[in-house]
């Protein structure tokens, strides 16, 4: 019966190398909760907004939008954890929340964003401004 690479006892390999592989599969990431999670509906949404993170401000645009986050489109670079304050251009709608993930390249990036579970009232308006973007 064969053993999984690392974990068996192959001749070839030492009993030093043996554990390495063993330990180094303890060590892999593990998944965070955002990660783990069954992604949520999104409703597409396409909204410039402006951004504040360490008292700088930058423009973004929103691409989709679901209860628990938003992702936006910007050139600055964020990093996972940092915390993000997006306002509508009209200033009705605002939000803070924490950047969960970040994709792209240099000036042009992808960002989730997840709101902060006490602005559940803030977000039932950013709903009500997709559905009015959509229909318009």
């Amino acid at each position: 019966m064969a053993s999984p690479p690392g974990f068996g006892y192959n001749n070839s390999m030492s009993f030093r190398s043996r554990l390495a592989n063993w330990f180094s599969a303890f060590q892999a990431k593990t998944p965070t909760l955002y990660e783990r999670r069954e992604p949520l509906p999104r409703q597409p949404l396409s909204l410039n907004v402006r951004c504040r993170h360490r008292g700088k401000e930058f423009e973004a645009r929103v691409l989709d939008f679901s209860p628990q986050g938003m992702k936006i489109s910007c050139a600055r670079l964020l990093e996972a954890e940092d915390t993000v304050e997006i306002d509508s251009t009209d200033h009705r709608q605002h939000v803070l929340g924490r950047v969960a993930w970040v994709k792209g390249q240099h000036g042009d990036w992808i960002i989730g964003v997840q709101f902060n579970p006490s602005d559940e009232n803030v977000i039932e308006e950013w709903l009500t401004l997709a559905a009015i973007s959509q229909s318009a």
